[in-house]
Protein backbone atom coordinates (compact mmCIF):
# COMPACT_ATOMS: atom_id res chain seq x y z
CA UNK A 1 0.00 0.00 0.00
CA UNK A 2 1.31 3.04 -1.14
CA UNK A 3 0.36 6.83 0.78
CA UNK A 4 0.46 10.21 -1.03
CA UNK A 5 3.07 12.97 0.59
CA UNK A 6 2.37 16.59 0.58
CA UNK A 7 5.44 16.64 -1.57
CA UNK A 8 4.21 14.89 -3.90
CA UNK A 9 1.39 17.47 -4.58
CA UNK A 10 1.74 20.09 -7.42
CA UNK A 11 0.22 22.83 -7.82
CA UNK A 12 -0.28 24.15 -11.46
CA UNK A 13 -1.13 28.17 -12.95
CA UNK A 14 -1.89 30.01 -15.66
CA UNK A 15 -1.71 33.93 -16.06
CA UNK A 16 -4.75 36.49 -15.91
CA UNK A 17 -4.76 36.51 -19.78
CA UNK A 18 -5.69 32.46 -19.60
CA UNK A 19 -9.24 32.94 -17.58
CA UNK A 20 -11.17 30.24 -19.13
CA UNK A 21 -8.09 27.71 -19.80
CA UNK A 22 -6.39 24.98 -17.70
CA UNK A 23 -3.42 25.49 -15.45
CA UNK A 24 -0.32 24.54 -17.36
CA UNK A 25 3.16 25.85 -15.77
CA UNK A 26 4.14 24.24 -12.31
CA UNK A 27 4.74 26.90 -9.49
CA UNK A 28 7.97 25.45 -8.01
CA UNK A 29 8.33 27.40 -4.98
CA UNK A 30 5.09 27.27 -3.35
CA UNK A 31 4.84 24.73 0.19
CA UNK A 32 2.30 24.24 2.51
CA UNK A 33 -1.00 23.96 -0.24
CA UNK A 34 -4.47 23.35 1.34
CA UNK A 35 -7.15 22.85 -0.95
CA UNK A 36 -10.14 23.36 2.16
CA UNK A 37 -13.81 22.44 -0.10
CA UNK A 38 -16.97 22.67 1.88
CA UNK A 39 -20.76 23.20 1.61
CA UNK A 40 -23.41 26.23 2.16
CA UNK A 41 -26.84 23.92 3.54
CA UNK A 42 -30.55 25.41 3.49
CA UNK A 43 -32.47 24.46 6.60
CA UNK A 44 -35.76 22.04 5.64
CA UNK A 45 -36.41 21.03 9.17
CA UNK A 46 -40.70 21.05 9.05
CA UNK A 47 -42.82 19.76 12.09
CA UNK A 48 -43.26 16.86 9.71
CA UNK A 49 -39.75 16.33 11.09
CA UNK A 50 -39.42 14.24 14.11
CA UNK A 51 -36.46 13.73 15.74
CA UNK A 52 -33.96 15.35 13.79
CA UNK A 53 -32.93 18.71 12.10
CA UNK A 54 -33.04 18.32 8.18
CA UNK A 55 -30.95 20.04 5.96
CA UNK A 56 -30.37 20.96 1.69
CA UNK A 57 -27.02 21.11 -0.18
CA UNK A 58 -27.58 24.06 -1.94
CA UNK A 59 -24.03 25.10 -3.05
CA UNK A 60 -20.32 24.25 -2.90
CA UNK A 61 -17.40 26.48 -1.62
CA UNK A 62 -13.46 26.20 -1.53
CA UNK A 63 -10.59 27.84 -0.36
CA UNK A 64 -6.99 27.32 -1.48
CA UNK A 65 -4.02 28.50 0.23
CA UNK A 66 -0.30 28.28 -0.08
CA UNK A 67 2.53 29.74 0.85
CA UNK A 68 5.27 30.81 -2.10
CA UNK A 69 9.00 31.59 -1.17
CA UNK A 70 10.23 34.78 -2.46
CA UNK A 71 12.50 33.31 -4.81
CA UNK A 72 14.56 36.91 -6.46
CA UNK A 73 14.77 34.19 -9.34
CA UNK A 74 10.95 33.40 -9.64
CA UNK A 75 11.76 30.83 -12.78
CA UNK A 76 8.40 30.29 -13.63
CA UNK A 77 6.95 33.77 -12.80
CA UNK A 78 4.63 32.33 -10.48
CA UNK A 79 5.23 35.19 -7.40
CA UNK A 80 4.68 38.11 -10.62
CA UNK A 81 1.14 36.14 -11.61
CA UNK A 82 -0.50 36.29 -8.75
CA UNK A 83 0.57 39.78 -7.92
CA UNK A 84 -0.59 41.24 -10.60
CA UNK A 85 -3.91 38.88 -10.36
CA UNK A 86 -4.84 40.16 -6.78
CA UNK A 87 -3.94 43.94 -7.60
CA UNK A 88 -5.79 43.68 -11.51
CA UNK A 89 -8.77 42.02 -9.43
CA UNK A 90 -8.73 39.31 -11.99
CA UNK A 91 -9.24 35.36 -11.90
CA UNK A 92 -6.13 32.96 -12.73
CA UNK A 93 -6.37 29.78 -13.55
CA UNK A 94 -4.74 27.39 -10.75
CA UNK A 95 -4.66 23.49 -10.10
CA UNK A 96 -3.72 22.40 -7.16
CA UNK A 97 -3.24 18.30 -7.78
CA UNK A 98 -2.47 15.46 -5.19
CA UNK A 99 0.64 14.42 -7.42
CA UNK A 100 1.67 15.19 -10.79
CA UNK A 101 -0.57 13.19 -12.80
CA UNK A 102 -3.27 13.13 -9.83
CA UNK A 103 -6.57 14.85 -8.91
CA UNK A 104 -7.52 18.05 -7.71
CA UNK A 105 -10.16 20.93 -8.44
CA UNK A 106 -9.34 22.78 -11.74
CA UNK A 107 -10.72 26.30 -12.35
CA UNK A 108 -9.77 30.07 -12.18
CA UNK A 109 -9.81 31.38 -8.83
CA UNK A 110 -9.66 34.85 -7.51
CA UNK A 111 -6.65 35.56 -5.26
CA UNK A 112 -8.23 37.13 -1.70
CA UNK A 113 -5.20 37.33 0.13
CA UNK A 114 -1.41 38.33 -0.90
CA UNK A 115 0.53 38.80 2.66
CA UNK A 116 4.33 38.70 2.85
CA UNK A 117 5.78 37.44 5.71
CA UNK A 118 9.08 38.96 6.60
CA UNK A 119 10.17 36.93 9.92
CA UNK A 120 13.89 37.51 10.95
CA UNK A 121 14.46 34.41 10.82
CA UNK A 122 12.87 32.76 8.05
CA UNK A 123 12.96 32.98 4.34
CA UNK A 124 10.20 35.46 3.10
CA UNK A 125 7.40 34.37 1.55
CA UNK A 126 3.80 35.33 0.36
CA UNK A 127 0.83 34.15 2.01
CA UNK A 128 -2.13 33.61 -0.96
CA UNK A 129 -5.89 32.54 -0.38
CA UNK A 130 -7.77 32.09 -3.17
CA UNK A 131 -11.72 31.24 -4.04
CA UNK A 132 -13.10 30.09 -6.98
CA UNK A 133 -14.64 32.27 -9.98
CA UNK A 134 -16.93 30.93 -11.90
CA UNK A 135 -17.60 33.70 -14.65
CA UNK A 136 -15.33 31.82 -17.30
CA UNK A 137 -15.63 28.22 -16.52
CA UNK A 138 -17.26 26.25 -13.53
CA UNK A 139 -14.27 24.58 -11.10
CA UNK A 140 -14.50 21.00 -12.14
CA UNK A 141 -12.26 18.04 -10.12
CA UNK A 142 -10.00 16.07 -12.76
Amino acid sequence: MGYKIGLDGVLKRGTTATAGTQATVTVTNCTDVTLDLGTAVADTTSRASTNWASEVVVLMNGTLTFKMLNNTGDSDGAIAAIKDAFFDKDPIPLWPRDSATGEGLDGDWNITKFARDESMLQVQAFDVTATPNNEEREPVWQ
